[in-house]
């Protein structure tokens, strides 16, 4: 059957990729080690983060490997729909150009990777095809009203183009947010944890996020400060398109607000710092994204994982409440 008992998410959908994460994530770490492999840290970075020169990283490549494993093993014949290969083609199109990226780095001894310019494609592509493949649905194609879920504005084909900027934009805020030791993990599971509560019990995609949940809370232990290994653009872009992606899916764009309001705001610090500096050659934050200008306010990491990480919670219990209001379905 597709409903599983509550025990069968738990156990399997949580706990099977939890174990392989965690001790797969202790394995790449220690073989990285071994070959003297591991993170460039930019030099325009905050001063105490390069100590963390030489970690490990590319966790995101096993969070996707536990998660993906555990899927092809508990899923029945019917769980794979388009949407659900949408949603993973999307994650492994945006994790395989991370992963890239991640090596370019550790290789060169650079923080330079690939070109942004391929990353911003390889977002727009992989939006505009869940984009395509929406419009085409009966109950899509345009941005809906908040509440009421009735269409405001029919968009037609151009809802392609609102999909691919959800794409691009949500995972590269993740990506902003990886900057310290377990704030992108620790959010990413407040994230997933509230899209997989407002989902049908039995939707593939909600499995899908218990999973995410699963695979990422085995890597935290490996990344909480102080992390020994590191996420990399593999993780980061990849959850972060699947953040999205589901959101699109399940016609719910507007909720990647709430449910990753700490995503938002890091993304917002950088384009408000970059805007204020040209418009008035002054630097608005210390330093952005925003988690560095509270650390060169003299926070200690974990103290801002912390906050941080109340603040995600709040956003995504608030979304969660919204939308059990609005549907007045049980959770």
């Amino acid at each position: 059957m597709l409903i599983p008992p509550v025990a069968n998410v738990l156990l399997g959908w949580i706990g099977l990729p939890f174990l392989i994460s965690v001790t797969g994530c202790k394995l790449f770490a220690r073989w990285q080690v071994n070959r003297s492999l591991g993170q460039s840290i930019r030099e325009e970075g905050p001063q105490g983060h390069h100590i963390k020169q030489g970690t490990p990283t590319a966790g995101g490549a096993i969070i996707i490997l536990a998660w993906l494993l555990s899927a092809f093993l508990l899923a029945s014949p019917n769980f794979w729909q388009p949407d659900v290969w949408l949603a993973l083609l999307t994650t492994l199109a945006l994790g395989t150009v991370g992963l890239i990226d991640d090596g370019l780095k550790v290789l060169q001894g650079k923080n330079n990777g690939i070109s942004g310019y391929v990353k911003l494609g390889v977002q727009a592509v992989a939006g505009l095809a869940i984009g395509v493949w929406l419009w085409q649905q009966p109950f899509h194609g345009g941005i809906s009203q908040i509440f009421s879920g009735e269409w405001l504005l029919p968009l037609g084909i151009g809802f392609s183009f609102l999909a691919a900027m959800a794409i691009t934009s949500t995972s590269n805020a993740v990506n902003l947010t990886d900057g310290l030791d377990g704030l992108a993990a620790t959010t990413l599971i407040m994230s997933f944890v509230a899209l997989a509560l407002i989902l049908p019990f039995s939707d593939p995609l909600a499995l899908l996020c218990w999973g995410a949940v699963g695979a990422i809370a085995g890597f935290w232990p490996h990344n909480k400060y102080k992390a020994l290994l590191f996420m990399g653009d593999t993780g980061s872009l990849a959850l972060g398109g699947f953040l999205a992606a589901v959101c699109l899916l399940r016609g719910l764009e507007w909720w990647i607000i709430p449910f990753g309001i700490v995503f938002v705001a890091e993304a917002l610090s950088v384009c408000l710092q970059v805007a204020n500096f040209k418009l008035t050659g002054q630097r608005l934050f210390k330093m952005s994204p925003l988690h560095h200008h509270f650390e060169l306010c003299g926070w200690s990491e974990p103290s801002i994982v912390t906050v941080f990480s109340a603040v995600q919670a709040l956003g995504a219990l608030a979304g969660v409440w919204l939308l059990w209001q609005q549907t007045r379905l049980p959770l």
